[in-house]
Protein backbone atom coordinates (compact mmCIF):
# COMPACT_ATOMS: atom_id res chain seq x y z
CA UNK A 1 0.00 0.00 0.00
CA UNK A 2 1.49 3.32 -1.00
CA UNK A 3 0.89 6.73 -2.52
CA UNK A 4 1.96 7.92 -5.96
CA UNK A 5 2.13 11.36 -7.52
CA UNK A 6 -1.08 12.35 -9.37
CA UNK A 7 -0.90 12.19 -13.14
CA UNK A 8 -4.47 13.02 -14.11
CA UNK A 9 -7.25 12.54 -11.60
CA UNK A 10 -6.99 14.28 -8.26
CA UNK A 11 -8.36 11.66 -5.89
CA UNK A 12 -7.04 8.35 -7.18
CA UNK A 13 -3.53 8.20 -5.84
CA UNK A 14 -3.67 6.83 -2.34
CA UNK A 15 -3.64 3.33 -3.66
CA UNK A 16 -3.34 -0.29 -2.78
CA UNK A 17 -1.64 -2.90 -4.92
CA UNK A 18 -3.79 -5.90 -4.11
CA UNK A 19 -2.48 -9.41 -4.83
CA UNK A 20 -5.28 -11.13 -6.68
CA UNK A 21 -5.26 -14.48 -4.94
CA UNK A 22 -3.77 -14.99 -1.50
CA UNK A 23 -3.06 -18.63 -2.30
CA UNK A 24 -1.30 -17.75 -5.54
CA UNK A 25 2.18 -17.95 -4.05
CA UNK A 26 1.36 -21.43 -2.81
CA UNK A 27 0.20 -22.80 -6.13
CA UNK A 28 3.64 -24.09 -7.07
CA UNK A 29 3.72 -26.23 -3.94
CA UNK A 30 0.38 -27.78 -4.92
CA UNK A 31 0.96 -28.34 -8.63
CA UNK A 32 3.29 -30.26 -10.85
CA UNK A 33 5.97 -27.67 -11.56
CA UNK A 34 7.50 -27.95 -8.09
CA UNK A 35 7.44 -31.74 -8.25
CA UNK A 36 9.13 -31.66 -11.64
CA UNK A 37 11.62 -29.09 -10.37
CA UNK A 38 12.54 -31.19 -7.33
CA UNK A 39 13.00 -34.27 -9.50
CA UNK A 40 15.14 -32.36 -11.99
CA UNK A 41 17.19 -30.78 -9.19
CA UNK A 42 17.82 -34.19 -7.62
CA UNK A 43 19.00 -35.55 -10.94
CA UNK A 44 21.35 -32.62 -11.52
CA UNK A 45 22.65 -32.37 -7.94
CA UNK A 46 25.37 -34.94 -8.52
CA UNK A 47 26.84 -32.65 -11.18
CA UNK A 48 27.27 -29.68 -8.85
CA UNK A 49 30.85 -30.63 -8.03
CA UNK A 50 31.89 -29.40 -11.48
CA UNK A 51 31.65 -25.95 -13.04
CA UNK A 52 28.50 -25.36 -15.09
CA UNK A 53 28.54 -24.54 -18.80
CA UNK A 54 28.64 -20.73 -19.00
CA UNK A 55 27.00 -20.69 -22.45
CA UNK A 56 23.56 -21.78 -21.10
CA UNK A 57 22.89 -23.58 -24.40
CA UNK A 58 20.19 -26.01 -23.22
CA UNK A 59 17.87 -23.37 -21.76
CA UNK A 60 18.48 -20.94 -24.62
CA UNK A 61 17.65 -23.66 -27.14
CA UNK A 62 14.38 -24.47 -25.40
CA UNK A 63 13.43 -20.82 -25.08
CA UNK A 64 14.22 -20.28 -28.76
CA UNK A 65 11.77 -23.03 -29.70
CA UNK A 66 9.10 -21.64 -27.39
CA UNK A 67 9.46 -18.05 -28.64
CA UNK A 68 10.32 -18.63 -32.27
CA UNK A 69 13.66 -16.81 -32.25
CA UNK A 70 17.29 -17.88 -32.71
CA UNK A 71 19.25 -18.78 -29.54
CA UNK A 72 21.69 -15.98 -30.38
CA UNK A 73 18.87 -13.50 -29.76
CA UNK A 74 18.46 -14.56 -26.12
CA UNK A 75 20.17 -13.27 -22.98
CA UNK A 76 19.70 -15.14 -19.69
CA UNK A 77 20.08 -13.15 -16.51
CA UNK A 78 19.96 -13.35 -12.73
CA UNK A 79 16.37 -12.15 -12.91
CA UNK A 80 15.42 -9.55 -15.51
CA UNK A 81 16.96 -6.97 -13.16
CA UNK A 82 20.41 -8.01 -14.36
CA UNK A 83 19.45 -7.19 -17.94
CA UNK A 84 18.15 -3.78 -16.80
CA UNK A 85 21.46 -2.96 -15.14
CA UNK A 86 23.51 -4.20 -18.10
CA UNK A 87 21.56 -2.00 -20.52
CA UNK A 88 22.81 1.03 -18.59
CA UNK A 89 26.38 -0.26 -18.35
CA UNK A 90 26.60 -1.07 -22.06
CA UNK A 91 24.70 1.74 -23.75
CA UNK A 92 24.83 4.78 -21.43
CA UNK A 93 27.73 7.10 -20.67
CA UNK A 94 27.66 8.07 -16.97
CA UNK A 95 26.96 11.74 -16.22
CA UNK A 96 26.23 12.38 -19.91
CA UNK A 97 23.41 10.23 -21.26
CA UNK A 98 19.81 9.92 -20.15
CA UNK A 99 16.89 7.50 -20.38
CA UNK A 100 13.14 8.13 -20.56
CA UNK A 101 10.44 6.09 -18.84
CA UNK A 102 6.73 6.16 -18.13
CA UNK A 103 5.66 6.99 -14.59
CA UNK A 104 4.65 5.32 -12.37
CA UNK A 105 6.40 2.11 -13.37
CA UNK A 106 8.78 -0.58 -12.14
CA UNK A 107 11.25 0.97 -9.73
CA UNK A 108 14.41 -0.86 -10.84
CA UNK A 109 14.75 1.27 -13.97
CA UNK A 110 15.34 4.32 -11.80
CA UNK A 111 17.42 2.45 -9.21
CA UNK A 112 19.82 1.24 -11.90
CA UNK A 113 19.92 4.71 -13.47
CA UNK A 114 21.03 6.15 -10.14
CA UNK A 115 23.64 3.44 -9.64
CA UNK A 116 25.07 4.07 -13.11
CA UNK A 117 24.92 7.89 -12.89
CA UNK A 118 22.44 8.20 -15.77
CA UNK A 119 19.74 10.89 -15.82
CA UNK A 120 16.28 9.33 -15.48
CA UNK A 121 13.42 11.28 -17.11
CA UNK A 122 9.85 10.47 -16.06
CA UNK A 123 6.85 10.99 -18.33
CA UNK A 124 3.51 10.59 -16.47
CA UNK A 125 0.86 8.25 -17.80
CA UNK A 126 -2.38 9.97 -18.81
CA UNK A 127 -5.65 9.90 -16.87
CA UNK A 128 -6.44 6.45 -18.29
CA UNK A 129 -3.03 5.10 -17.21
CA UNK A 130 -1.84 4.91 -20.81
CA UNK A 131 1.41 6.19 -22.25
CA UNK A 132 1.39 9.31 -24.41
CA UNK A 133 3.77 8.55 -27.26
CA UNK A 134 4.20 12.18 -28.24
CA UNK A 135 5.12 13.26 -24.70
CA UNK A 136 7.45 10.30 -24.30
CA UNK A 137 9.25 11.16 -27.53
CA UNK A 138 9.30 14.88 -26.66
CA UNK A 139 11.24 14.06 -23.48
CA UNK A 140 14.14 12.61 -25.51
CA UNK A 141 17.17 14.42 -26.90
CA UNK A 142 20.46 13.52 -28.56
CA UNK A 143 21.72 11.98 -25.30
CA UNK A 144 18.71 9.69 -24.77
CA UNK A 145 19.88 6.13 -25.26
CA UNK A 146 16.96 4.08 -23.90
CA UNK A 147 13.19 4.30 -23.45
CA UNK A 148 11.69 2.00 -20.79
CA UNK A 149 8.14 0.66 -21.25
CA UNK A 150 6.56 -1.87 -18.89
CA UNK A 151 3.46 -3.62 -20.28
CA UNK A 152 1.47 -4.86 -18.48
CA UNK A 153 2.67 -2.05 -16.28
CA UNK A 154 3.76 -2.31 -12.66
CA UNK A 155 2.10 -0.93 -10.50
CA UNK A 156 -0.98 -0.02 -12.56
CA UNK A 157 -1.48 -3.56 -13.89
CA UNK A 158 -2.88 -2.58 -17.29
CA UNK A 159 -1.70 -3.30 -20.82
CA UNK A 160 -0.31 -0.27 -22.62
CA UNK A 161 -1.60 0.77 -26.04
CA UNK A 162 0.29 -1.24 -28.70
CA UNK A 163 -0.19 1.52 -31.28
CA UNK A 164 1.50 4.03 -28.96
CA UNK A 165 4.35 1.59 -28.37
CA UNK A 166 4.72 1.08 -32.12
CA UNK A 167 4.89 4.86 -32.61
CA UNK A 168 7.70 5.11 -30.06
CA UNK A 169 9.58 2.28 -31.77
CA UNK A 170 9.15 3.88 -35.17
CA UNK A 171 10.21 7.40 -34.21
CA UNK A 172 12.93 6.80 -31.60
CA UNK A 173 16.45 6.05 -32.84
CA UNK A 174 17.73 4.48 -29.63
CA UNK A 175 16.82 1.26 -27.84
CA UNK A 176 13.29 0.59 -26.58
CA UNK A 177 13.08 -1.92 -23.75
CA UNK A 178 9.65 -3.47 -23.22
CA UNK A 179 9.35 -5.25 -19.88
CA UNK A 180 6.78 -8.04 -20.12
CA UNK A 181 7.22 -9.67 -16.73
CA UNK A 182 3.46 -10.24 -16.43
CA UNK A 183 2.75 -11.11 -20.05
CA UNK A 184 1.55 -14.65 -19.36
CA UNK A 185 -1.45 -13.16 -17.55
CA UNK A 186 -2.25 -10.85 -20.47
CA UNK A 187 -1.90 -13.46 -23.21
CA UNK A 188 0.51 -14.08 -26.06
CA UNK A 189 1.63 -13.48 -28.76
CA UNK A 190 2.37 -9.79 -28.46
CA UNK A 191 3.38 -7.18 -31.02
CA UNK A 192 6.74 -6.86 -29.25
CA UNK A 193 7.88 -10.28 -30.49
CA UNK A 194 6.95 -9.30 -34.04
CA UNK A 195 9.03 -6.14 -33.63
CA UNK A 196 12.00 -8.26 -32.53
CA UNK A 197 11.65 -10.48 -35.58
CA UNK A 198 11.51 -7.36 -37.79
CA UNK A 199 14.97 -6.44 -36.50
CA UNK A 200 13.98 -3.26 -34.65
CA UNK A 201 16.11 -1.83 -31.83
CA UNK A 202 14.03 -3.48 -29.14
CA UNK A 203 14.71 -5.70 -26.16
CA UNK A 204 11.82 -7.64 -24.62
CA UNK A 205 12.29 -8.65 -20.99
CA UNK A 206 10.60 -11.77 -19.60
CA UNK A 207 10.91 -13.67 -16.31
CA UNK A 208 10.19 -16.98 -14.62
CA UNK A 209 9.31 -15.12 -11.39
CA UNK A 210 5.60 -14.41 -11.98
CA UNK A 211 3.30 -16.90 -13.72
CA UNK A 212 5.93 -19.65 -13.55
CA UNK A 213 6.21 -19.22 -9.78
CA UNK A 214 10.03 -19.32 -9.58
CA UNK A 215 10.81 -15.89 -8.09
CA UNK A 216 13.43 -17.28 -5.72
CA UNK A 217 15.31 -18.98 -8.53
CA UNK A 218 16.20 -15.59 -10.08
CA UNK A 219 16.01 -16.40 -13.76
CA UNK A 220 14.96 -13.82 -16.33
CA UNK A 221 15.74 -13.29 -19.97
CA UNK A 222 15.80 -10.79 -22.80
CA UNK A 223 14.80 -11.45 -26.40
CA UNK A 224 16.34 -8.93 -28.74
CA UNK A 225 18.50 -8.45 -31.83
CA UNK A 226 21.60 -10.60 -32.18
CA UNK A 227 23.80 -7.51 -31.80
CA UNK A 228 22.21 -6.42 -28.52
CA UNK A 229 22.07 -9.98 -27.17
CA UNK A 230 25.74 -10.46 -28.01
CA UNK A 231 26.67 -7.31 -26.08
CA UNK A 232 24.58 -8.37 -23.06
CA UNK A 233 26.17 -11.81 -23.06
CA UNK A 234 29.67 -10.35 -23.29
CA UNK A 235 29.04 -7.99 -20.36
CA UNK A 236 27.51 -10.52 -17.95
CA UNK A 237 29.52 -12.63 -15.56
CA UNK A 238 30.19 -16.17 -16.86
CA UNK A 239 28.03 -18.02 -14.33
CA UNK A 240 25.31 -15.43 -13.70
CA UNK A 241 22.42 -17.94 -13.70
CA UNK A 242 23.13 -20.89 -11.44
CA UNK A 243 22.57 -24.50 -12.47
CA UNK A 244 19.49 -25.05 -10.29
CA UNK A 245 17.80 -21.93 -11.68
CA UNK A 246 18.36 -23.17 -15.22
CA UNK A 247 17.01 -26.61 -14.36
CA UNK A 248 13.97 -25.00 -12.76
CA UNK A 249 13.32 -22.88 -15.82
CA UNK A 250 13.60 -25.93 -18.09
CA UNK A 251 11.11 -27.83 -15.92
CA UNK A 252 8.74 -24.86 -15.93
CA UNK A 253 8.82 -24.57 -19.72
CA UNK A 254 7.91 -28.27 -19.97
CA UNK A 255 4.91 -27.84 -17.66
CA UNK A 256 2.38 -26.06 -19.88
CA UNK A 257 -0.49 -27.42 -17.76
CA UNK A 258 0.80 -25.53 -14.74
CA UNK A 259 0.89 -22.19 -16.57
CA UNK A 260 -2.62 -22.68 -17.94
CA UNK A 261 -3.88 -23.55 -14.45
CA UNK A 262 -2.06 -20.65 -12.78
CA UNK A 263 -3.29 -18.04 -15.24
CA UNK A 264 -6.87 -19.36 -15.12
CA UNK A 265 -6.86 -19.30 -11.31
CA UNK A 266 -5.51 -15.76 -11.19
CA UNK A 267 -8.07 -14.59 -13.73
CA UNK A 268 -10.89 -16.06 -11.63
CA UNK A 269 -9.54 -14.43 -8.51
CA UNK A 270 -9.14 -11.10 -10.27
CA UNK A 271 -12.77 -11.14 -11.36
CA UNK A 272 -13.81 -11.85 -7.76
CA UNK A 273 -11.81 -8.87 -6.51
CA UNK A 274 -13.22 -6.63 -9.23
CA UNK A 275 -16.77 -7.66 -8.30
CA UNK A 276 -16.02 -6.90 -4.65
CA UNK A 277 -14.54 -3.48 -5.44
CA UNK A 278 -17.53 -2.60 -7.59
CA UNK A 279 -19.96 -3.68 -4.85
CA UNK A 280 -18.14 -1.37 -2.43
CA UNK A 281 -17.88 1.53 -4.88
CA UNK A 282 -14.08 1.36 -4.96
CA UNK A 283 -12.35 2.60 -8.11
CA UNK A 284 -9.69 0.35 -9.57
CA UNK A 285 -7.56 -0.01 -12.70
CA UNK A 286 -8.60 -3.00 -14.87
CA UNK A 287 -5.65 -5.36 -14.61
CA UNK A 288 -3.89 -7.86 -16.87
CA UNK A 289 -1.60 -9.10 -14.07
CA UNK A 290 -1.84 -10.98 -10.76
CA UNK A 291 -2.52 -7.76 -8.83
CA UNK A 292 -4.98 -4.88 -8.97
CA UNK A 293 -4.40 -1.20 -8.24
CA UNK A 294 -7.35 0.10 -6.23
CA UNK A 295 -8.21 3.42 -4.59
CA UNK A 296 -8.70 2.79 -0.88
CA UNK A 297 -8.57 6.43 0.27
CA UNK A 298 -5.73 6.87 2.76
CA UNK A 299 -3.45 4.05 1.66
CA UNK A 300 -1.05 4.31 4.59
CA UNK A 301 -3.90 4.24 7.11
CA UNK A 302 -5.47 1.19 5.45
CA UNK A 303 -2.11 -0.57 5.47
CA UNK A 304 -1.59 0.08 9.18
CA UNK A 305 -5.08 -1.15 10.04
CA UNK A 306 -4.62 -4.29 7.94
CA UNK A 307 -1.23 -4.89 9.55
CA UNK A 308 -2.79 -4.59 13.01
CA UNK A 309 -5.26 -7.33 12.07
CA UNK A 310 -2.49 -9.61 10.96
Amino acid sequence: VFSIVPVGRSSFFNLCVCTVVKAYINIVAEKSTLRKLIKAAQEIAQECYSQQNPLQETLKAKLSRHKGVHPSQIFLGNGSDEAIDLVYRIFCEPNTDNVVAISPTYGMYEVCADINAVEYRKVPLNANYQLDAQKLLAATDCHTKVIWICSPNNPTGNDLDPDAIKQVLTEFDGIVVIDEAYIEFAGEPTDSMRFVKEGRNIAVLRTFSKAYGLAGARCGYAITTRVIADLLNKARSPFNVNLFAQVGALAALDDHEHIVHSVAMVNRGRRQYEAFFESKGLEYVPSHTNFILVDVGDGVDVFRKALAKG
